[in-house]
């Protein structure tokens, strides 16, 4: 609660100077300045830590039942020497495990596994965008008169930011190999400590 509390008042941007919007799906170079990785930074923790407790929560109520439960998040930010290993070994596993299950290895019968992979990540985006239209469905009634979203916790959902996302992790994933053999990523892999890179 105190990280909530914290974003909440800095308007959920700790670090001054971020000039990218919070919904915005933007391609300039400001995302890569410091206040906006930051930033990005401490949002990723703050969706971690709301994902973590709510299937901890879940998880508590179903041992107490006596019923065993997987782990559905194992320390990705401080254990992750890769977005490969963060996203396929350490974070949300539940929905890692029906994604391979049921896109990448159908896919890997008909595709290498890099384009199997980042066809999952697409079809990961799509129905993360389908989760979204239900979170935010039918906020009409936080909208002013003009159809302007005004209201503080006015969302305006758009289709297709939340694939463009999950479609730059894929790629993201597709590159670190090759990139991985530059000198500078190999020395930041070993002097820089891994909840940075």
């Amino acid at each position: 609660s105190l990280v909530l509390s914290v974003m909440v008042h800095y308007r959920y941007k700790p670090f001054p100077g971020d000039t990218v919007g919070l919904t915005e799906l933007s391609f300039t170079l400001e995302n890569f300045s410091m206040p906006h990785i930051g930033n990005s930074y401490c949002q990723a923790i703050l969706v971690y830590l709301t994902l973590k407790v709510g299937f901890d929560l879940t998880a508590f109520s179903e041992n107490i039942k006596g019923f065993s439960t997987d782990t559905i998040f194992d320390a990705p930010f401080v254990k992750s020497l890769s977005p490969t290993e963060f996203w396929t070994r350490r974070w949300n596993l539940m929905i890692q495990r029906f994604l391979k299950g049921g896109v990448f290895l159908p896919m890997k019968k008909f595709w290498n596994g890099k384009i199997a992979m980042f066809i999952t990540f697409v079809v990961s985006g799509f129905y993360h965008e389908y989760v979204w239209l239900c979170i935010f469905y039918n906020q009409e009634y936080l909208h002013d008169k003009h159809g302007n979203c005004t209201h503080p916790t006015c969302y305006a959902n758009e289709f297709g930011r939340v694939t463009a996302f999950f479609s730059y992790v894929g790629l993201i994933m597709l590159l670190e190999r090759p990139i991985s053999k530059f000198s500078v990523v190999q020395w930041a892999a070993t002097h820089v400590p891994s909840p940075i890179t």
